[in-house]
């Protein structure tokens, strides 16, 4: 099974073992012996900082850090989110630059080292085992493989928008992305959150309005989703995931 980073800095009784399993026995450095039921840190200083990569993970400066999660191969992904970049845990313990340059931008694909991002706010993982990175302030969602350390654009150009429903993926506009998650038989929810709408790509790629009618406000529980009123949707919390969460039963929490 996996666990993420937010797992192994609450030491439950499973995540005791995972964590152990991921990053060997505690090292004589570590501040925080790890044991059932008790927090420790698993990455960073505590201080505001842009630290260099190539640190280890408790002593690598963060700047309000606002993701994790596991991905095949055992890929610890950080989302640093005003360093604008995703950092890689490594079994050893060091920290690499994923994705982003660490200064604000927006692309070019290709390489995700040299592709420059602006506030990377959520990963999920994908069916096909790469990550789907929300770039919130790019309203773009990117895609990043770590089988060849590539990024490339899912959806979005760029600028603030609303478009492309019943059009592909690749062709719709977005207000701020904020989350993903992916249901049972492939289809990707993005929470769209200026626009006050939860969008779902079906399994052949095409986008349509989930929940919310655009228009910000509370309205229509007991009635179709799509008719809803919503205020810029941010999401709960709940594990495993960020912002946005579909259940065993298919029931999406946002």
């Amino acid at each position: 099974s996996t666990c993420s980073l937010a797992l192994l800095a609450f030491m439950g009784t499973g995540a005791h073992a995972c964590a152990q399993a991921r990053l060997g026995e505690v090292r004589p450095e570590e501040v925080c012996v790890p044991m059932p039921g008790r927090i420790c840190t698993f990455v960073g200083t505590g201080q505001a900082g842009a630290g260099d990569e190539g640190q280890d993970r408790l002593r690598i400066d963060l700047y309000l850090p606002q993701d994790v999660t596991v991905g095949p191969g055992d890929e610890l992904l950080v989302l640093d989110w005003n360093n604008h970049r995703v950092l890689a845990v490594e079994p050893s313990g060091n920290v690499r630059r994923a994705i982003g340059t660490g200064e604000v931008g927006d692309g070019p694909e290709g390489d995700a080292r040299t592709m420059a991002i602006n506030h990377p706010t959520h990963l999920a993982v994908s069916p096909s085992g790469t990550f789907v990175v929300a770039v919130w302030h790019n309203s773009k969602l990117i895609e990043f493989d770590p089988a060849t350390e590539t990024a490339a654009t899912l959806a979005g150009n760029g600028a603030r928008g609303f478009g492309g429903d019943g059009g592909p993926l690749s062709e719709a506009l977005f207000d701020l992305p904020v989350a993903t998650a992916f249901g049972p038989d492939g289809s990707m929810f993005i929470t769209d959150q200026v626009n006050q709408r939860i969008r779902r790509v079906d399994p052949q790629g095409i986008v349509r309005t989930f929940a919310g009618n655009g228009m910000p406000g509370f309205s229509g529980d007991g009635g179709p989703a799509a008719v809803a009123q919503i205020q810029l949707p941010g999401g709960v919390s709940p594990p495993p995931s960020g912002r946005l969460a579909l259940d065993s039963a298919g029931n999406l929490y946002f």
